[in-house]
């Protein structure tokens, strides 16, 4: 009898029901006493931050919710009616998906091609599993089949699904096979080893974050109640259950990643978080939990569960509640900067240039500031969104005499959206932006929307800042990478649509703005449409409170959201975002100097240009906002 013959006509275990029943330890292939499949434990979130990540309790803080926020201030002609969050087809070739076995594998080539794709990609990121330990069980599984047990084998191919979306050649259905293999056989696989089971879950969790679908917030969840279940949260000594010191740092690293996911999808659903930030933040500065050798490996995952400690932290202070406080803001822009600081030597921009690094730990560490930039967007959006729209908070703001200060986190936003055009535009001129990388495209849909709006906003006006163009330029990078990714991802079709209305405000201009952005074709359908649905929206009025948002004729402020009144400001004299220190803001900001290159965005223009050690620490320098 086949390994896991048993459960081949079944259902797939994500149903909590499997028709045929299953083997003892589902590995034995004896065809033993079939026992029932446990129905599904209780949801993570009924007992652990009283329910805060549920996705019924919405925030303001997913792309969509920003899309329509600046989408309602666009001229009635051309605005969207209405936009509702994406929905993605459900439609796949199941026809030719394939549930593989012990005795029924996929060829060693293309697993072995999988698993070296995730330790070049994903793998960097996030610790699952030592590199070392999945070749084994690649080895294994294909020389001993009968050594590989049920959680083995699940890990194997789950990793293989999460590798295989970084390479374009790996056929649909055989990525899809790998995914639903390890799908298949997760309950079963729960209740042989629910520590191994942990890594399993995680990795459904990436691999349908890769694929924009909402079931990787379910297996987040799963996985993080497996981790509290066994007391990976609560100290650093092995708790009981008979592994060693080892093996408890391990799964306490495993459990920091999905620590990291849950904070940074909360961000992009539009909800809390899991993980309450007590718990979250009790594991911060465990460097003992990495490796102390410099490695860029070590260094990446550790820094960037720290952001998304923050990033947590973020959602649950200043997007639970309704309004933007200026003072908790200033408090975790204060925790954002100092993380930056802290990074080591080896994982700031300008050790890209002044070492020899692989090509994709150099996306990695991008990745990573975008991450960081990302995080500022977040935080300060908050303030941005109701100045630029005139909501009733502005009101107190003024009574308090802290609309400088609102203005100038505003500014901080755009400043922040330009660094992450920058550095997409890095990544898509250097090959090294990957089509379905979530964590690129995200934050270039946000940044690029941010900035179509800053310059849309002067166009509208006819008021130009020194740096229009350049502006103008960074948001061409980040339509040109959801262009790039839109050729088989059908998120960023959605988000192209999106912008459409910006773009084609943009193409009224009388000037360059025009040639550098023309209107859009509408994006091509895929072979099946996308499920993308628009809902009702209320308009909301730009206003023209103390200046902001409707210059006077008289006045060319250097931004559209800086107020008339203002045109006497100090400009920024130093390559920090703020001149001054936290909380007191005393300046209002103009955009940075131009020191960038003009990277390409296309493959047609030079592929391998490289920057110079100056260009990269420049850049390093804007990414810092305290003087």
């Amino acid at each position: 009898m086949s390994i896991f013959a048993s459960k081949q006509n079944g259902q797939s275990s994500d149903n909590g029901s499997s028709s045929n029943g299953s083997s003892c330890c589902g590995v034995c292939g004896s065809g033993a006493q079939s026992i029932p499949t446990w129905p599904p434990p209780p949801t993570f979130t009924q007992y652990l931050n009283g329910g805060a990540g549920s996705l019924d309790i919405r925030t303001e803080s997913s792309e969509f919710s920003l899309s329509r926020s600046l989408n309602a201030l666009l001229p009635q002609d051309i605005r969207l009616k209405s936009i509702e969050d994406f929905k993605p087809s459900t439609e796949s070739v199941i026809s030719s998906i394939r549930i593989f076995s012990r005795n029924s594998l996929p060829p060693y080539p293309v697993t072995a091609k999988a698993i070296d794709k995730f330790y070049l990609s994903t793998g960097q990121l996030f610790y699952i599993l030592e590199e070392h330990e999945a070749r084994e069980l690649l080895k294994t599984a294909y020389t001993e089949p009968q050594k590989t047990t049920l959680p083995m084998f699940c890990q194997l191919f789950a990793i293989a699904a999460v590798g295989s979306l970084y390479d374009d050649l790996v056929p649909f259905a055989v990525n899809q096979s790998f995914f639903q293999t390890a799908r298949f056989y997760l309950d079963d696989c729960l209740e042989a080893d629910d520590f191994q089971t942990m890594r399993v879950l995680l990795l459904l969790a990436i691999y349908c974050i890769l694929e924009k679908r909402v079931a990787c917030w379910k297996y987040i969840g799963q996985g993080l109640q497996s981790a509290h279940s066994r007391g990976i949260h609560l100290s650093s000594e092995p708790p009981a259950g008979g592994i060693s010191k080892v093996e408890w740092v391990g799964w306490r690293k495993t459990w920091r990643s999905l620590v990291f996911l849950d904070s940074w999808l909360a961000g992009t659903l539009g909800v809390l978080p899991n993980v309450d930030p007590a718990i979250s933040q009790s594991c911060y500065d465990e460097k003992e939990y990495h490796d102390t050798n410099n490695s860029i490996t070590s260094g990446l995952q550790l820094n960037l569960i720290k952001l998304g400690i923050l990033l947590g932290k973020i959602l649950c202070n200043v997007f639970r509640d309704s309004g933007a406080d200026l003072q908790v803001i200033s408090e975790h822009m204060v925790q954002l900067e100092h993380w930056h600081e802290r990074l080591p030597q080896f994982l700031q921009l300008q050790a890209l240039v002044s070492t020899e690094i692989e090509p994709m730990k150099k996306a990695m560490v991008y990745l990573m500031h975008c991450t960081y930039l990302t995080a500022i967007i977040l935080l300060t959006r908050r303030v941005m969104v109701p100045l630029v729209s005139g909501e009733g908070v502005i009101n107190d703001w003024l009574a308090a005499g802290k609309i400088k200060e609102a203005i100038a986190y505003a500014e901080i936003c755009v400043y922040a959206s330009k660094q992450v055009a920058k550095i997409v535009g890095l990544l898509h001129s250097e090959r090294l932006l990957v089509r379905k990388c979530w964590m690129a495209i995200h934050p270039a849909f946000n940044a690029g929307l941010i900035l179509l709006f800053h310059v849309s906003q002067q166009a509208l006006k006819g008021h130009y800042s020194e740096q229009f163009s350049e502006d103008v330029a960074d948001a061409k990078k980040c339509i040109s990478a959801l262009e790039y990714s839109a050729q088989d991802n059908e998120v960023s079709r959605c988000y192209l649509i999106i912008l459409r209305p910006f773009r084609e405000l943009l193409s009224r201009d009388p000037g360059e703005a025009r040639d550098m952005l023309q209107p859009p074709e509408p994006p091509q359908p895929p072979p099946t449409s996308p499920q993308s649905h628009w809902g009702s929206m209320s308009s909301v009025q730009l206003a023209d409170i103390d200046g902001i948002g409707s210059p006077s004729p008289s006045t060319s402020p250097d931004s559209a959201l800086t107020p008339a009144s203002a045109s006497s400001t100090k400009r920024l004299q130093s390559n920090n975002y703020a001149v001054g220190k936290y909380p007191k803001w005393t300046e209002i900001f103009s955009p940075a100097p131009k020191i960038f290159v003009q990277h390409a965005g296309t493959e047609q223009q030079d592929n391998k240009r490289r920057y110079s050690e100056k260009d990269m620490k420049d850049l390093e320098a804007l990414l810092k906002r305290v003087a």
